[in-house]
């Protein structure tokens, strides 16, 4: 009976382990849900341009492997591309594929991880932290996929490493995922030397090992073949190196973005709290990696903790280079944080290590270093609900704006959508032309009801159409305006009413109001058209 009691309690605490791990995962598709929305935002448009080479025909290899900025996206292009043609464009199905690969991530730290203990309630905070709201713009920018890619790749690498040299078909997929990684980004190419630790300490073969450098070198040729470092996104990569006090201080601001989020406009006591936070990450970061690394020589639990160290410290250094000429105020970007969260994870999985072997040595800096990530976990819930409805908010008026491309104002559009509004009627024609992103929308493409006056009006000057359909655009993301003004009985008298509020509010009032000034004169001839 005592037998049959312990299995069903350990049958119980296994079954509300996985529980407890997967609610953030959960927790993490819901936000995703309600705040992610169906709008190309700044480097989306740049797959926008694929997709129009894609259906005119003329899509060639040389587009798909072309730099943008610092990387090469060929793998990720083919996903867009793929992804895109089945959905119609739609942005949030980008953002669930980046989800499922930071899921997929997960699980391979976690298979890591249980490949090597038994169930442990020391590791379900890492869950919580893996999956925290601290990289909202990782989250809810279908583009970002691409880094949540390589951290598939980079944690399925070493997942597959993890079996050492006795599995050639682990070693192979292990290379596999390092390659995909290599040709996805320029972090990408960092799994190699992180892998190193494992081909170093965990019984690979001479010719395991060769085959895993000379993979890493021809992999780095291919992709630095015709690379242009004048086209990184920025200044020179070289204004790093000769100013090391901006690259440090970028660097710092960086790494501190994993504990202090920018929640009001950065002002330099701001910076310099974000510094320190850094500095502290950068100090216990850099310890706890050179001692995971020092210590896999004689216990490999600390291989993993050692390879997302060296992961994240590259990571961080070549944004620190290639952004540093951009000033600290470029490096508040909070999704720098997902990276920073890999290097949370690997100082917890090394003292957690480090206090078994050590006993209660270590366990203050154990029990302290858990308290930093609870306060991360929490401050970053309360950071993330703030700006995902602030996300929110914003895209719902890009939607709006892209909506209206052939009449809103460039500045709306530099604000909205995209840094270079004249790049934008092009690429928005051909969503629009195939139906795609918010055009496959029926309401994008449906009109207020019209009354006969103004279908007059739209036919003597096709401008009046363009604001009849900024109108209705307007009207249809406006609940309190459809409460307020129904479209029935009278047609005529709803196009006079929607008009006159159009025309004659005050622009303070109202946030659309920025968008109908530039034609308030013209809304008003309309007005006085129909009385």
């Amino acid at each position: 009976m005592q037998k049959k009691r312990f299995l069903a309690s350990s049958r119980l605490s296994w079954t509300v382990f996985f529980i407890l791990i997967l609610l953030p995962i959960f927790f993490y598709f819901a936000y995703l849900s309600v705040y992610g929305v169906n709008v190309p935002f700044y480097d989306d448009w740049e797959i926008v341009s694929l997709m129009g080479h894609f259906y005119a025909g003329n899509l060639k290899f040389g587009r798909l492997w072309a730099q943008h900025n610092e990387n090469r996206m060929f793998i990720p292009n083919l996903i867009f591309i793929a992804l895109y043609r089945l959905t119609a464009f739609n942005v949030k199905a980008a953002m669930f594929a980046g989800g499922l690969f930071l899921t997929l991530s997960f699980a391979c730290l976690t298979y890591i991880f249980l490949k090597r203990h038994s169930l442990s309630w020391k590791f379900v905070p890492l869950a919580y932290l893996f999956f925290s709201l601290s990289d909202p713009e990782n989250i809810l920018w279908g583009f970002q996929m691409a880094w949540q890619l390589v951290s598939f790749c980079f944690l399925g690498s070493m997942a597959c490493l993890e079996e050492s040299g006795n599995s050639q078909t682990a070693f192979a997929v292990a290379i596999l995922f390092a390659v995909l990684a290599s040709f996805s980004s320029l972090q990408g190419l960092f799994i190699w030397p992180a892998g190193l630790v494992y081909l170093a300490f965990n019984d690979f073969s001479l010719r395991q090992k060769k085959i895993w450098i000379s993979s890493a070198l021809l992999c780095g040729i291919i992709y630095f073949a015709g690379f242009n470092f004048h086209s990184t996104g920025g200044p020179p990569v070289t204004y790093g190196l000769i100013h090391p006090l901006a690259l440090l201080k970028h660097l710092l601001i960086l790494l501190g973005g994993t504990l202090v989020f920018p929640i009001q406009y950065a002002k330099e006591p701001f910076f310099i709290a974000r510094g320190f936070a850094g500095l502290f990450i950068l100090g216990a970061g850099a310890l706890s990696t050179v001692a995971a690394t020092m210590m896999s020589k004689k216990d490999k639990a600390f291989l993993a903790p050692a390879a997302l160290g060296i992961f994240a410290f590259l990571f961080y250094i070549s944004v620190a280079i290639g952004r540093a000429g951009f000033g600290p105020g470029q490096a508040l970007s909070n999704r720098y944080s997902l990276y920073g969260i890999f290097l949370f994870v690997a100082i917890y999985l090394t003292l957690l290590e480090t206090i078994k072997i050590s006993g209660e040595k270590f366990l203050f800096l154990f029990r302290a270093f858990s308290v930093i990530v609870i306060f991360q976990i929490t401050t970053s819930l309360h950071w993330g609900m703030s700006m995902g409805r602030n996300y929110f908010l914003h895209n719902l008026k890009s939607q709006e704006i892209l909506i209206n491309y052939k009449i809103v104002s460039p500045q709306l559009i530099s604000i909205y959508l995209y840094p270079r509004p004249n790049e934008i009627p092009s690429r928005a024609s051909i969503l629009e032309k195939r139906h795609l992103s918010v055009f496959s929308n029926w309401r994008s493409r449906t009109l207020l009801p019209m009354p006969p006056a103004l279908k007059n009006l739209c036919q003597k000057r096709p401008v009046n159409w363009l604001i009849w359909r900024l109108l209705s655009t307007i009207y249809f993301y406006r609940p309190d305006l459809q409460k307020k003004y129904p479209p029935i009985p009278s047609e005529k008298d709803f196009a006079r009413e929607i008009t006159s509020w159009a025309a004659h509010g005050a622009i303070t009032d109202d946030p659309d109001r920025s968008l109908l000034l530039p034609w308030k004169d013209q809304i008003l001839q309309i007005n006085r058209a129909l009385k």
